[in-house]
């Protein structure tokens, strides 16, 4: 019965394994005991090692993006190894060309087997360079798609409903000295607005709120648009946003009311307008 050969590939596959995540600094706490376990059985492991990590400093150094840029310090490392490394592979090179030569001249009946590192050389160099290549990309790639998609800012999302073929821009004027406090656009499509501040008053959230309203024709009460406070002074934009439909907006109101809002107006609290002009 002949014997099964060990099946090395899967010991190598692993190796290879460590050995790339270790370049990438992504080993726990066991697989490093297990990686260091099998250089002191196997010193060759550490120059193998050492390529790996010369591997992802050269894709590290290219225009391929990594989520993460390689530290300056395992740079310099890489550099000074990648110079040792190439240095004494040429003259391993030189070296296996004279020993095949005296092989071959004292013609030797049988080659001796190569112990289980020895077959890494510069395919294994070359495979850990794909194998490294590869896992940088899908890192990398796998956390981009895990990013959620950026929301636009308050600025961007009134310049979208700026753009809108209905939309309408007001400026914003307190009730009775019809001071400019800023502009209000709103899209009766989108039922949606922003609203721009310049010198509204800074409020006590703890003690009162700020209230949108709109006047809507079609309603026989002001509707609610959303409260807010000011805490900074400034330019501030805020969405002004219904959860009843407003089919005909006349007139937009801000109000002074107690922490939460409320259900109806205080109509002697009114702090800005903006109005709609009708044309007859």
């Amino acid at each position: 019965m002949k014997k099964k050969k060990p099946e090395t590939h899967k010991i190598d596959t692993r190796i290879l394994e460590l050995l790339s995540d270790k370049a990438l600094g992504e080993l726990s706490e066991a697989e490093l005991a297990e990686i260091r376990k099998l250089e002191e059985e196997h010193p060759e492991l550490e120059k193998i090692a050492e390529s790996f990590e010369l591997t992802a400093a050269a894709i590290s150094l290219t225009n391929l993006e990594t989520s993460e840029p390689l530290p300056s310090h395992l740079k310099g490392k890489l550099l000074k190894a990648s110079e040792r490394y190439f240095a004494e592979t040429e003259q391993g090179h030189e070296e296996e060309k004279t020993e095949e030569k005296q092989k071959t001249l004292i013609l030797e009946p049988e080659r001796k087997p190569l112990p289980l590192f020895g077959w890494l050389g510069w395919i294994v160099a070359g495979a850990a360079c794909i194998a490294l290549a590869v896992n940088i990309w899908l890192t990398h790639f796998s956390s981009e798609s895990k990013k959620e998609p950026k929301t636009p800012s308050l600025a961007e999302q009134r310049e979208e409903i700026l753009q809108m073929p209905d939309a309408i821009k007001l400026e914003w004027k307190h009730p009775k000295t019809k001071e400019p406090l800023g502009d209000l656009v709103w899209s009766n499509s989108a039922q949606k607005g922003f609203a721009r501040f310049y010198k509204l008053p800074a409020n006590e959230p703890n003690k009162e709120t700020y209230q949108f309203w709109v006047i809507d024709e079609s309603q026989k009460s002001p509707t609610d648009a959303g409260i807010f406070d000011i805490t900074t002074e400034g330019e501030v934009i805020l969405p002004v946003d219904t959860r009843i439909k407003v089919e005909k907006p006349k007139m937009f109101a801000v109000t002074i009311e107690k922490p939460g809002g409320v259900v109806i107006p205080s109509l002697d609290k009114i702090t800005a307008v903006a109005e709609i002009e009708t044309r007859n």
